[in-house]
């Protein structure tokens, strides 16, 4: 594992979420954040995604408060007894307004 993967402590947190595959005709697929760090997140879903998927995260932390995050599938592992999915993700544009707003919402919640 790199240095910068570990440069952020892992927060549990529960949070709907959504996301899709960007450029494509607004299909989005519902998921469930189990965590969150800095430069990634692990979350559940009921699709197979595939390693190095990119998609767009969109996140909504507060009443109006939402960022669009573009990832990339780091790992997947299906859970046992379930047809859904665990999927861990990095961030791929640590930067911008939406990432900003994320490190916010991160910084505050992980304290």
């Amino acid at each position: 594992m790199s240095d910068e993967r570990r440069s952020y402590e892992r927060s549990p947190i529960e949070m709907a979420a959504s996301y899709g595959i960007p450029d494509a005709d607004d299909i989005t697929q519902d998921a469930s954040l189990i965590n969150m760090s800095g430069c990634g997140f692990c979350f559940e879903t009921t699709k197979k995604l595939s390693k190095g998927d990119t998609l767009t995260l969109n996140i909504e932390f507060e009443k109006r408060k939402t960022a669009n995050l573009d990832i990339k599938v780091i790992w997947i592992k299906q859970i046992k007894q379930s047809k859904n999915y665990l999927i861990g993700a990095e961030i791929l544009k640590p930067h911008g307004k939406d990432y900003e707003l994320f490190m916010e919402y991160y910084t505050r919640t992980s304290e």
